[in-house]
């Protein structure tokens, strides 16, 4: 019998004045708040399934994880908490599905956790140097396990997302880069591009001319990692309503300032001025549009793109670019 009816039974005894009161403050305190589901895995509302399907350990009524899309999670182990690769509860490290050693600690042999972090890592709380706990949790719900690559993803246990309910990420910042305390910066002085606050100018531009919010001044949007391209902020792509790329070139070939070269005197092939002959062409005999003697386009990053002609790593007679 569900708890509430339990409970909505149990009140009849003493009358409806308190019951409600008594109920909620009961179910309150044996379900999770986030959650909802109490520590034999029962949902509040009287099964073992979430409103959205899923158990306490994300599967589904068929037995399909809500992650993998298969029988199995993300470290191997089924509905029932049995490995797939050992068929027993514990995987090859001797960990199960709650982290828990066979040895009924949190260490293996060796004196570590199923995390991979040494015990002597750990403080009082259970956490490790990066505050997380056992299970790879930190304090604000985000889960990181280098294990399954997640170092910039940081995916929070109640969205499934990388935003918090309240759609705040790992780093404490939400969509328009605030942080929780309200400013630009968290308490390190590091922004939403982890670009230190001292970095920034007085327009609140860092040392590659990129805002708050990874936008530089041609509109590109830059994200926080490997300085790896968004799109512009009108387009979506890698060229500006005008159709420049972001080092300032054209589909022609050709700067905004309407000459072959940038302001480095670089041009769109990444080759100085000072290294093009007579003719136009740069060391490797390619012209400014990457064009070589034989009629091979070529990329700014050296890779063929293709015979002019053929479109393919031949020539029209049929001779391979490397002959």
């Amino acid at each position: 019998m569900p708890l509430r009816r339990r409970l909505t039974l149990f009140c009849g005894l003493w009358g409806e004045l308190f019951c409600p009161d008594i109920a909620s403050l009961v179910v309150a305190f044996i379900y999770d708040a986030k959650t909802g589901f109490d520590s034999a895995g029962n949902h509040q509302n009287g099964t073992k399934f979430n409103n959205t399907g899923y158990d306490w350990y994300d599967f589904d009524r068929d037995g399909n994880h809500r992650i993998t899309g298969k029988p199995y999670d993300l470290y191997d182990f089924d509905r029932n908490g049995n490995h797939q690769k050992t068929g027993t509860p514990y995987n090859e490290r001797g960990f199960n599905r709650a982290n828990m050693h066979r040895n009924g600690t949190r260490f293996d042999e060796e004196g570590y956790s199923a995390m991979g972090v040494h015990r002597d890592k750990y403080d009082a709380e259970g956490r490790d140097h990066c505050g997380r706990d056992f299970n790879g949790i930190n304090r604000r719900g985000f889960f990181m396990d280098i294990r399954l690559h997640f170092i910039n993803e940081f995916i929070h246990v109640i969205t499934g997302t990388d935003r918090d309910p309240d759609g705040y990420d790992w780093y404490g910042f939400n969509h328009d880069k605030i942080h929780l305390n309200g400013t630009r910066f968290d308490e390190h002085g590091m922004s939403a591009m982890l670009v230190h606050m001292n970095e920034y100018d007085a327009e609140g531009r860092d040392p590659k001319g990129r805002d708050y919010d990874g936008i530089d001044r041609h509109g590109f949007r830059w994200n926080r990692y490997d300085d790896e391209l968004i799109g512009h902020i009108v387009t979506g792509t890698d060229r500006d309503p005008e159709g420049y790329d972001v080092f300032g070139f054209n589909r022609d070939n050709m700067h905004r300032n309407g000459t072959r070269f940038d302001e480095d005197g670089d041009s769109a092939m990444l080759v100085h001025m000072d290294e093009y002959d007579a003719d136009g062409r740069d060391p490797d005999g390619r012209d400014y549009d990457g064009i070589d003697r034989h009629g091979f386009r070529w990329n700014r990053h050296d890779e063929l793109i293709g015979h002019i002609v053929t479109g393919t790593e031949y020539d029209p007679d049929g001779k391979h670019y490397r002959e």
